[in-house]
């Protein structure tokens, strides 16, 4: 019996043995989410949020400067049909169109503004307004440009008042444009011309002097390179009738001796 006792003993599992083996499953076990639970340092976020700004910001400015170019092209189409819409209702009509008025002040004041229509009162019929919107429902084109804003519209009015035709081969627009404020002139003696204020024409008056050219209402304009200075900033978009081009047009459909 001694002899079978020492035999069982002998298989008896070791208390200190299994809890010495649990112990160490367990720290092994905790050991992961120790280190999981540490997470990122803060210097190890800020370097990550450094890499995606750098990043986001290469991606975002290409793309933002290919929409511009897309919107500057789509509105530099919409300027050609327009200018060609021009041409096509002064062989019509023998005059060009008058403004749509973007308000009911001066000659406005009878008028509808604002609603893509030429203005013109009294009898014989003159234009309401030399300055105005494109009147786009009379000519059949689109009326804003690819920001959503209306185009301005000037005419010399001797060649959109009555009587029909409104002038004379001999007659030559009051419109000049010149390469920069206060520079050399590029076209004179335009009868009609158009603008798009493009991607900061919402702000008005501008605050760059060749911009501001284009949006006080007098009969000088400019066509200069595209800049983002901040003085110099420049992005309207500008197209004018020809005075040659159209005589030779109404010469040629008989509208004009």
């Amino acid at each position: 019996m001694p002899r079978a006792r020492t035999a069982a003993a002998r298989k008896a599992p070791d208390g200190n043995a299994s809890l010495n083996t649990m112990t160490s499953a367990l720290r092994r076990y905790k050991a992961p989410h120790k280190a999981f639970d540490a997470g990122f340092s803060l210097l190890e976020v800020l370097i990550v949020l450094f890499v995606l700004a750098l990043l986001m910001g290469s991606v975002l400015a290409p793309l933002s400067t290919q929409m511009e170019q897309s919107e500057r092209r789509r509105t530099q189409e919409i300027l050609d049909q327009a200018r060609e819409a021009l041409y096509g209702f002064a062989i019509t009509n023998g005059r060009l169109v008058c403004p749509d008025c973007r308000d009911n002040t001066g000659g406005c004041a009878s008028v509808t503004a604002n609603d893509g229509q030429e203005d013109r009162v009294g009898s014989p019929e003159v234009c309401a307004t030399a300055v105005g919107n494109l009147p786009w429902v009379n000519l059949g084109v689109q009326g804003q440009d690819a920001w959503g804003r209306n185009f301005t519209y000037q005419v010399t009015t001797a060649f959109a008042d009555d009587p029909i035709p409104s002038f004379t081969l001999a007659d030559n627009g009051d419109i000049t444009v010149k390469n920069a404020a206060g520079g050399s002139d590029i076209a004179q003696n335009i009868p009609a011309n158009i603008v798009s204020h493009a991607t900061n024409g919402a702000v008005m008056p501008p605050t760059s002097t060749h911009e501001n050219e284009n949006a006080d209402a007098d009969t000088v304009y400019v066509l200069k390179i595209y800049s983002r200075d901040p003085i110099l900033e420049f992005d309207d978009l500008v197209t004018w009738i020809s005075p040659t081009v159209l005589r030779n047009r109404m010469v040629a459909s008989g509208r004009l001796p």
